[in-house]
């Protein structure tokens, strides 16, 4: 075997990653576009089949497909699931962000990072050892998938379908970290209730925007300080987080509001429940209550990911569902990261580092939901996604295949079994 992989990494030629991983950069797939994902599924689905590789469209939303392949295994080994979303983010200002030029041993554009460089590196895991003829027991899949910036529809139509896997791996950006656990999010509203009057008598209303602001404060003051407390952290992920990201009420300048909102983003840890984050939040609302009699409050979760109403009633006529945010947090002993331990060490001579997340990925739906260990690991650093910046180190890209090309190998081969 150990012959098999050294002939395996001979076929991953840089030159070639490089122009796979700008083709992809090149093709828009965020959710403004048109089209969204056909053309660069499309594109995909082409170039596997153009190496000998058996694929198909999975059918997700009218016009919308996941990228199924699959190198066939012997059936006497465990079956390995490379996952990567084709979607990105809209280029919020960048200046050049399909061009996917190549500077200072980098490559530049929207996605380079999040995550077509991951997706480059899994393709081209695959092609590499389809050209070596590797004889695998288990089957080796690569899932590309839509939707994972939006409500995660790809990978939610990838489960429901019966998919069956032992274990996983999702190429998101970690630096070449291997992620074995993530924060998970909560979405909040908090509605404050007020009593309008004419703005020339203010006495007799109650102003929600003006409680609503009260409210922020002690948010601040009171229940982020209890979320860094050392008791409240994970030493993978660090501690609970709280984003007071939009607010609104309001009808005009002379009237006093009746009514305002706000909305909350609420990083969880392994281990929280949502009932125990809007007790919390219950009790801030408590004390502001007992401080000031006319102020009134409810709290209520909503779901991840729509801005609007309008978008959440769309996703519903599309029949497509809203999943949970869930954290995810796997063992360190686990199959997948001792097969990815082994062969970042091959790659890279030295010991991997185990870490965690803050950001959510389709991995919490293949662990929580699924029930398939899965593991988290791509190039490129974290804190360049979704920026105007986006790029990603080629020899990181080049690096990060070989070594999900060995790490398929270990796993399909069936050497690295779980324990």
């Amino acid at each position: 075997m150990e012959g098999d992989i050294i002939k395996c990494l001979g076929q991953i030629k840089e030159k070639e990653l490089v122009e796979l991983c700008q083709n992809l950069i090149r093709i828009p797939s965020h959710k403004d576009t048109l089209s969204r994902e056909k053309e660069i599924a499309l594109f995909l689905k082409d170039f596997i089949e153009g190496e000998g590789i058996e694929v198909v469209l999975q059918e997700v939303a009218e016009g919308r497909s996941n990228v199924i392949a699959r190198l066939r295994g012997t059936g006497k080994g465990p079956n390995l699931l490379f996952n990567g979303h084709m979607d990105t983010v809209p280029p919020l200002g960048m200046k050049d962000p399909y061009s996917a030029k190549v500077k200072e041993g980098k490559i530049w554009g929207r996605g380079a990072v999040d995550m077509k460089s991951g997706l480059a590196g899994m393709t081209y895991a695959l092609i590499a050892i389809k050209r070596t003829g590797i004889k695998l027991k288990g089957n080796l899949i690569l899932a590309a998938v839509v939707g994972e910036e939006n409500i995660n529809e790809g990978t939610q139509r990838l489960i429901e379908g019966g998919f069956q896997c032992d274990v996983a791996l999702v190429g998101e950006p970690t630096d070449l970290q291997i992620v074995i656990a993530h924060k998970g999010i909560e979405w909040i509203q908090i509605t404050i209730k007020g009593k309008a009057s004419h703005a020339s008598i203010p006495q007799e209303g109650i102003n929600a925007i003006v409680n609503a602001a009260r409210l922020i404060c002690a948010l601040e003051e009171k229940l982020v300080p209890k979320l860094s407390q050392t008791l409240r952290s994970n030493p993978l992920v660090g501690s609970p987080t709280l984003n007071i990201g939009k607010i609104w009420g309001g009808v005009r300048n002379s009237v006093v509001p009746d009514l305002c909102k706000i909305q909350l983003d609420r990083r969880t840890l392994p281990g929280e429940n949502l009932e125990d984050i809007l007790s919390e939040i219950r009790g801030v609302i408590r004390q502001l209550e007992d401080t000031y009699a006319e102020f009134r409050a409810e709290v209520n979760p909503i779901p991840v990911g729509p801005d609007t109403r309008e978008q959440f009633e769309e996703i519903g006529k599309q029949g497509l569902k809203i999943p949970s945010h869930e954290p995810m947090e796997i063992s360190r002993d686990s199959q997948i990261v001792r097969a990815l331990s082994k062969a970042f060490k091959y790659v890279r001579g030295r010991n991997p580092e185990i870490a965690g997340m803050s950001g959510w990925t389709d991995a919490s739906l293949l662990v929580n939901r699924a029930k398939i260990p899965t593991a988290v690991f791509g190039p490129g650093p974290f804190i360049r996604a979704h920026t105007t910046e986006e790029y990603v180190n080629i020899a990181d890209l080049v690096d990060g295949a070989k070594v999900y090309a060995v790490t398929a190998a270990e796993v399909c081969s069936g050497r690295t079994k779980d324990s």
